[in-house]
């Protein structure tokens, strides 16, 4: 189970590099820019907060083994989800998701399966 929890958590550190296609922004009180995330993205890394809080856990549960990746941080949810709130003005402020854990998931379905089902002694 370490094994697979580390490749999706490997995975999903891949996930949360790069670059990304979004708007351009500079980062306040400085000269520095970075380009943000378009909505369907993976959150592009501004300070990398999210990218170093994700974890792995592998415990036991009763007779079974099991493991967990992600983070504790709630923007991963929101990032993840998306969110809405009211703004000063009443109106509704939309951030559609960036989607960053499934993804990583998904692409390292296969590896996780080839791992869970080998042999050990």
């Amino acid at each position: 189970m370490f094994a697979a929890t580390q490749e999706v958590r490997n995975e999903t550190l891949k996930t949360l590099s790069g670059n990304r296609t979004g708007r351009t922004y500079r980062v306040p009180g400085t000269q520095v820019t970075y380009t943000a995330s378009a909505p369907g993205e993976a959150p592009a890394v501004q300070f990398g907060q999210l990218r170093n809080s994700v974890r792995d856990r592998v415990y036991s549960e009763g007779k079974s083994v099991k493991g967990e990746v992600g983070t504790g941080l709630m923007k991963g949810l929101w990032l993840e989800k998306g969110t809405a709130r009211k703004g000063k003005d009443g109106k509704i402020i939309i951030m559609a998701p960036r989607p960053w854990l499934e993804p990583s998931f998904d692409k390292s379905l296969e590896r996780v399966k080839e791992i869970l089902s080998r042999r050990w002694f």
